[in-house]
This record gives structure tokens, C-alpha cells and sequence, in this order.
């Protein structure tokens, strides 16, 4: 959402997005998001497209729900959302790292996931 929304630490992220691995479930959050226009000005379906297009999208394997749940119930008790959990989950399976402006998924996510924080 950094990259979409421009807020400090975007070039940092734009700049591994080839090499990023977004998780279908984060891309829906993403394009609902952007489809209700809470957070910034509502887009059109076209618009979300374009705007979502360049994300590398990975399904959403049973391992890594798997992980969501084994993350979710040992280190956060539920203090990040699913949708975060689902990010650190699928850098976990995937052994890639997970760039975040939030703060807390350095403490509450599982240590072996490598956290770059991009502000």
C-alpha cells in the first residue's frame, strides 16, 4: 500500500517489486481498499487494474494457511491482522523477506522471517 499511496518509504519498496511475491488474499484487501476509497479517492474497477497490475500474485498455498495459523496463535494472540499474518506467513514459506511500515511485525512476527522496515 506504501507503493499505491506514495507515503514515506515507497521508492524502497518499488524498488524489490519485481522481485516481490504479493499474496492473492493481500491483493483482494488491496483492490477493496482502493475499490472503497477509505483511505485515499475511490477507483474504478479499470483503475484498480492498472494500479494492481504490475503486483507479482501468488495463490495462496495450504501450507502457508497452515503457517497463518501457526503464527497467528504462537507469537501475536492476535494483535496483527489476518492480513498481516498472511504476508509474514508467505515470506516464511517462501524464504523472502517482508517490507512493512508497521512497526510491531518485527516483535510479534516469527523471528526467522526477515522484516525490512521501509520507513
Amino acid at each position: 500500500m506504501a507503493v499505491i499511496k506514495g507515503e514515506a518509504g515507497w521508492e524502497m519498496v518499488a524498488a524489490v517489486l519485481d522481485d516481490a511475491a504479493v499474496p492473492a488474499v493481500n491483493l483482494a484487501e488491496c483492490a477493496h481498499l482502493l475499490a472503497l476509497g477509505k483511505k485515499f479517492r475511490k477507483f474504478a474497477p479499470r483503475e484498480i487494474d492498472f494500479v494492481l497490475q504490475r503486483f507479482r500474485t501468488v495463490d495462496v498455498t495450504r501450507e502457508m494457511g497452515l503457517e497463518v495459523g501457526r503464527i497467528r496463535t504462537s507469537a501475536n494472540e492476535g494483535k496483527l491482522s489476518l492480513g498481516d499474518v498472511m504476508c509474514l506467513a508467505t515470506a516464511r514459506v517462501m524464504k523472502l523477506p517482508v517490507y512493512t511500515s508497521d512497526k510491531e511485525w518485527e516483535t510479534l512476527g516469527p523471528k526467522d522471517v526477515t522484516v525490512i522496515q521501509v520507513r
